[in-house]
């Protein structure tokens, strides 16, 4: 029997491929389909952040505990929330539009590769 894909491994995944497809996307200029194409792929792969990390919550913490988890992932969704579009405006006001995307990549991809020197090893 084929053992399921971790939820760890997918968000590692989709943090640093999004990140790269946000990254990307300066160099898109005013190509419209290629930036259509890096905005479905950066949208599809780290939209669902939130309820994937739940789920993560959920594969590594006590039932007990899924309660507290869901609140403290409410809290830093509403604090990105409120944060987020204060930096990208200051970029934008500083005359640099792309940064937003490049500072939201790097994030993604630092997501990403931080996950990959933290997860847990597998000795099979």
């Amino acid at each position: 029997m084929e053992r399921p894909v971790r939820t760890e491994k997918i968000l590692i995944f989709a943090g640093t491929a999004g990140g790269l497809a946000f990254t990307l996307l300066p160099l898109a200029g005013g190509h419209f389909v290629f930036t259509l194409l890096l905005l479905l792929a950066a949208g599809g792969l780290v939209g669902s952040f939130f309820s994937l990390g739940l789920s993560y919550a959920a594969d590594i913490l006590p039932r007990n505990l899924l309660p507290a988890a869901n609140v403290v992932s409410s809290f830093h969704f509403s604090i990105g929330s409120i944060i987020g579009p204060g930096i990208g405006g200051l970029l934008l006001e500083f005359g640099w539009g792309s940064g937003v995307f490049v500072l939201l990549g790097s994030f993604y991809i630092l997501f990403g590769l931080t996950g990959l020197l933290f997860s847990p090893r597998q000795l099979n």
